[in-house]
């Protein structure tokens, strides 16, 4: 309620506070540790900020309603929709329970093999545990974008969240689960890239110049692969939603987002920036209210666990802290 009342200040109100905390930054960079080039540095990018707010001021109306539009939508079916989302984000813990056995198993049996082989098998075993999370996770995003649809055009059709979720589930799961493999080839090579970064930068002491430029064009690999992923993550968000609300395969719905691009250019983006900055300051805003809740609890109740456990007072509240942390960033991941 306080997203569909207030969406046009909150996002306003993330964009003014992301000038306040550069400029901020930028001025004890140079007053407490007198770095003028990270002061310069940090006040170019609240600068920059400020422009960018300046621009997009007349678009936040638009962000705004679609961002109360889509509140409205799920809080009309919130109930099913954060219980699909525990059930599923219960499902990728089973399946990392299934993938370690199954990893430890294989594992204990590769002495067998030669080396090229054993390589082979681990990247597979990689693929296949990105794989699986990423389509638990897409199964999640085709069941909110399969509700908002239904909510949108017919909005008197009963049971929507049981629908959407039986459709990604059926006719919509060669797509959601091709798209999800595009993601995760490209993830798994940036997994790959960052070990041999990593197997070489541990042994830099040692490296000469040949192994020092093949280490700076690992980084380069990582982060071009990076923004690969981000770019494929980015448009099978949009592509999913074609999936969920029409029907469509995914390489016909990836051809409609790069049309919905076409036509509307840079304002997808700048959308999506504004709205998922305000569900960011949303998100930081629940974790620090948790956490301080838990410190409460954790002192008031120190005593209480202490005796019953044996653990001393400090840990106590320590343990109780992190458990609230834990807790409040899983409830923040479903929002």
């Amino acid at each position: 309620s306080i997203l569909m009342r207030n969406s046009k200040y909150l996002i306003a109100l993330t964009l003014k506070a992301n000038i306040i905390l550069f400029t901020i930054t930028s001025i004890s960079c140079l007053v407490f540790t007198g770095d003028v080039v990270a002061f310069l540095l940090f006040g170019l990018v609240a600068l920059l900020s400020y422009f960018y707010y300046e621009s997009v001021k007349p678009r936040i109306p638009f962000a705004a309603a679609v961002l109360s539009t889509a509140c409205k939508a799920v809080s009309n079916h919130y109930l099913g929709l954060i219980t699909t989302s525990m059930l599923l984000l219960f499902m990728k813990v089973l399946w990392l329970i299934d993938w370690y056995i199954a990893f430890k198993y294989i594992n204990y049996n590769l002495t067998r093999f030669d080396d090229n082989t054993i390589n082979v098998i681990t990247v597979i075993l990689i693929l296949s545990c990105l794989w699986g999370l990423d389509v638990i996770k897409y199964i999640n995003q085709s069941t909110v974008a399969g509700t908002v649809a239904v909510w949108w055009f017919q909005p008197n059709r009963r049971v929507p969240v049981r629908g959407s979720l039986f459709r990604s589930l059926t006719s919509s799961f060669g797509s959601i689960c091709f798209g999800a493999l595009v993601v995760s080839l490209v993830r798994t090579i940036r997994f790959i890239i960052n070990l041999l970064r990593n197997k070489r930068t541990n042994h830099r002491r040692r490296m000469d110049e040949y192994e020092c430029l093949l280490t700076y064009a690992l980084c380069c690999l990582e982060y071009i692969t990076r923004i690969f992923e981000n770019i494929l993550e980015y448009i099978n968000k949009y592509a999913l939603c074609y999936v969920a609300a029409y029907g469509y395969d995914f390489i016909e719905s990836g051809s409609k987002v790069m049309q919905l691009f076409k036509r509307r250019e840079w304002l997808p983006i700048i959308n999506d920036n504004m709205i998922s900055n305000c569900f960011s300051l949303l998100t930081f805003t629940i974790v620090v209210i948790l956490s301080i809740f838990g410190v409460l609890v954790s002192i008031l109740c120190s005593g209480l666990v202490s005796e019953y456990t044996g653990m001393s007072i400090v840990n106590a509240i320590t343990s109780i802290f992190y458990i609230s942390v834990i807790v409040s960033v899983i409830v923040s991941m479903n929002i």
